[in-house]
């Protein structure tokens, strides 16, 4: 899973933003994930889901309303180079609600701008712009 934006889903019995569950073959570099909402229980996150071991590069999983306060990963996913709600303010365009893709663009200040682990990253981010040496955290370079 490369570039996307998994945002704002939840209504009905939606229980995760995203959920891994190949045993094999799992790639999760460049996403943004933000503001889905779960209905389920126990382990389910509004964020990411791993069913198995599997590393999140570069990405964002913000925002998600979650089981248990601050579960926005499973314990079998670890993040490299992410943008989690610890981190207080991820400064896009769009503020903590954005309402377009455009929105979900950083910043220059922003706390995800050159901070991405370079081995791995898409050359190109979600609207196909071109990443640096240094990539952007999420879908969507500044």
């Amino acid at each position: 899973m490369i570039n996307n934006l998994v945002v704002d889903n939840g209504a009905g019995t939606a229980k995760v933003g995203v959920k891994l569950k190949a045993a094999t073959g799992r790639v999760f570099f460049n996403n943004t994930v933000m503001n889905n909402a779960t209905t389920g229980s126990g382990d389910e996150t509004g964020g990411v889901r791993c069913d198995h071991e599997t590393t999140l590069y570069n990405s964002v999983v913000w925002g998600n309303t979650p089981v248990a306060a601050g579960q926005q990963i499973s314990a079998k996913c670890t993040p490299v180079d992410c943008a989690l709600d610890t981190t207080p303010d991820l400064k896009l365009e769009g503020g903590a609600t954005p309402t377009s893709p455009e929105g979900y663009r950083p910043l220059p200040d922003s706390p995800c701008v050159d901070k991405g682990t370079p081995a791995g990253a898409p050359p190109l981010d979600f609207f196909g712009f071109p990443r640096f040496d240094k990539p952007d955290i999420g879908a969507i370079e500044y």
